[in-house]
C-alpha cells in the first residue's frame, strides 16, 4: 500500500541511526544456525514532495542504533524513483530477530508507492523487505 512520512532524514557521513526517517517495513526471522547467512532485499518505489529531493533508506536490526546497510537516490522530478539494495551477513544468533526498514527525504514529505496523493501505476507499485536464510 501507499504511505507518506514527514519525518526528515539527513545526509550523513556517519552510519544512519534508527531514529532517522520513518519505519516502513519490518521482518522477523529466527535463524536455524549461526553457520548460516541472511540475505536481505530492500526495494522501495518512492518520491519526495517536489523536484530535487534526496531520498534515503536503511536497514536496522532489533534496537541496534547503527544501520546494517543503506542507500540513497536523487529524485529530479515529481515521479517516483527506486531505492534498492541488498545486504548479506552471518546470522548473529538463533534467537528471533526483527529487521526494520526506515526511509525519508532530505526535505519535505516522503511517499512510497504513490505520487503525492495518488497511487502510482494504479496501485501496482511494489515495495518491500525480503529476508532469506541460506547455508553458505
Amino acid at each position: 500500500g501507499a504511505s507518506t512520512s514527514t519525518t526528515l532524514t539527513e545526509r550523513l557521513t556517519t552510519l544512519p541511526q534508527n531514529t532517522l526517517g520513518a519505519e516502513f517495513f519490518t521482518g522477523t526471522i529466527t535463524p536455524q544456525s549461526t553457520d548460516n547467512h541472511l540475505f536481505f532485499i530492500v526495494n522501495m518505489t518512492c518520491m519526495g514532495a517536489g523536484d530535487g529531493r534526496q531520498l534515503y533508506v536503511a536497514l536496522f536490526r532489533d534496537s541496534v542504533s547503527d544501520a546494517l546497510a543503506s542507500s540513497s537516490n536523487f529524485a529530479q522530478s515529481t515521479d517516483p524513483v527506486p531505492l534498492h539494495f541488498t545486504h548479506s551477513m552471518a546470522a548473529p544468533s538463533t534467537s528471533e530477530q526483527v529487521y526494520k526498514v526506515r526511509a525519508g527525504a532530505g526535505t519535505g514529505n516522503f511517499h512510497i508507492n504513490q505520487r503525492h496523493t495518488e497511487a502510482f501505476h494504479g496501485g501496482s507499485a511494489s515495495s518491500g523487505l525480503i529476508i532469506i536464510e541460506f547455508t553458505p
